[in-house]
């Protein structure tokens, strides 16, 4: 098993201010990883949720399997193409016929043009479980759809183990 853990202050408000404050364990790779720390080592499996700025991790929920990001994760004017979801003839389709019809501007067509094909070079590339994430028509990042932690828009979120302690931790 990974030795190489990160050790997190957790705390119960879910505006990242110090409440009942407690200890977790991060940076599993699987979640078959996380439950063997847990059964080893005590604890439950949880979702962690913290905004950049934050010092500390907020509790959200016990989890039982890894994260399954979506495009519902995201905002308007996002999408995700999934590995396995589509051909290069429905891709040209969707991505550059549809885009460019009715549109006279060279340089237009040209970005058009370009941008679908990043996008198509990274979905080329991708492996099962991966997804690329396009953000308003433009190829953003390739991602995990099945994932122990992902951030987008200042949130980030991890799986991890929140220590089974004893000791009274309340900083209310």
């Amino acid at each position: 098993m990974k030795t190489n853990y990160e050790e997190i202050e957790t705390t119960s408000a879910s505006n990242g201010y110090p409440q009942n404050l407690k200890w977790a364990t991060i940076g599993f790779d699987t979640f078959e990883e996380a439950e063997e720390y847990a059964k080893d080592n005590g604890g439950c499996i949880m979702s962690f949720h913290k905004r950049d700025g934050w010092n500390l991790w907020t509790r959200e929920n016990a989890v039982y399997e890894p994260y399954t990001v979506s495009e519902d994760d995201y905002g308007d004017n996002h999408e995700l193409l999934e590995y396995g979801s589509i051909d290069e003839d429905n891709f040209c389709d969707l991505y550059i016929k549809q885009a460019i019809e009715g549109v006279d501007d060279v340089e237009a067509i040209a970005e058009t043009v370009s941008n679908a094909k990043e996008i198509w070079e990274a979905y080329k590339d991708l492996d099962e479980g991966e997804a690329v994430h396009i953000q308003e028509g433009r190829y953003a990042e390739v991602i995990k759809t099945k994932t122990m932690s992902w951030s987008y828009d200042t949130h980030n979120y991890t799986i991890g183990v929140l220590a089974d302690d004893t000791d009274d931790n309340e900083n209310e």
